[in-house]
């Protein structure tokens, strides 16, 4: 993640008319806004235990997950899952030993989802997997890091990289994360994220994603919105509305979906339930609608809540 705390740092051309005092105001004015941005989507990330934060973090943990799920057009489904992370401080404090168990299938209401491939970019789909991450280079902006990992029937390799910009009152996120795997060749997943602080209890972003698979025709991609109503430190809303596409065997649009994520601690910091209502439009049922659920209890092991930085971006 970016560093909170660093410098502006000096500035190659003055800004005409205004002097430079005022100057050195709008600098602080401009700096303060976008740790605040920053700060934001951290957290929100971190709450919602979001692939953006725990794919750079690197600290011990273990995370416990009971998923059931349910959609008008499939079934009942029971995922469970177990996710521990080990910090190797040996390793110039950079390395993190990731394992983890999951049952095979995930429930998902989408017949096509963009992520047809059955592996997520932080918990492979696997009933058992094993993998050494090391962060490359990590800089105020950028994250570089690297993946090697196996499970009882296929071997995985990696790069992925992250990139953010400041846009003023946005802020631009690119990250892409190529993989080879051992049986389904090489895979690329490449993503834009923008997002900005609306209000102390909004926080809006848009995401544009695209999957490349060496062993598969098409190139799906899709593009999602999501406003986050942040009700206290324990109660987070998320609306959102996705749009899934698909190049082969014609340009279409695979699905339409309308989400509402409900998250909140449940008794203990550590310990969280999210209820998801969702209601899909997909082409394979003529956009009938099919409306489902999920419900997710998670218990995290060595979570840390980030009560400082939620005090100092929200205010509550």
């Amino acid at each position: 993640m970016a560093d909170f705390d660093s410098d502006p740092g000096p500035q190659d051309d003055d800004i005409p008319l205004i002097s430079d005092e005022q100057e050195r105001k709008v600098d602080e004015t401009h700096q303060k806004a976008s740790q605040l941005l920053v700060s934001a989507a951290y957290w929100l990330d971190s709450f919602y235990d979001d692939d953006r934060y725990i794919a750079e973090e690197n600290t011990t943990r273990a995370k416990l997950r009971f998923s059931l799920g349910y959609s008008r057009f499939g079934e009942f489904d029971f995922s469970p899952m177990v996710n521990i992370r080990l910090k190797l401080p040996r390793l110039s404090k950079k390395a993190l030993l990731i394992i983890g168990a999951a049952d095979d299938d995930e429930f998902d209401l989408r017949d096509n989802p963009i992520s047809d491939n059955p592996r997520n970019d932080e918990y492979e789909k696997s009933e058992l997997s094993a993998a050494l991450r090391y962060a490359l280079k990590v800089g105020k902006d950028y994250h570089l890091s690297t993946t090697v990992g196996v499970s009882w029937v296929y071997m995985y390799a990696g790069l992925r990289y992250r990139y953010e910009y400041d846009f003023g009152a946005w802020l631009g996120r690119v990250t892409d994360n190529f993989r080879y795997y051992t049986d389904d060749g090489l895979q690329n997943k490449l993503s834009l994220d923008l997002e900005r602080h609306l209000s102390r209890r909004w926080f809006f972003r848009t995401s544009g994603g695209v999957n490349w698979y060496k062993e598969q025709d098409g190139l799906p991609h899709t593009l999602s919105f999501r406003l986050y109503h942040i009700l206290n430190r324990h109660q987070v809303l998320q609306y959102e509305i996705s749009n899934y596409f698909d190049t082969e065997p014609v340009y279409r649009r695979t699905d339409l979906q309308f989400r509402v994520h409900y998250r909140q601690r449940f008794y203990r910091d550590w310990l969280v339930l999210a209820v998801v209502p969702q209601v899909g439009f997909p082409y394979e049922h003529n956009r009938e609608p099919n409306p489902g659920i999920e419900v997710r209890l998670e218990a995290d092991l060595g979570y840390m809540a980030e009560q400082d930085v939620f005090k100092a971006v929200f205010g509550f």
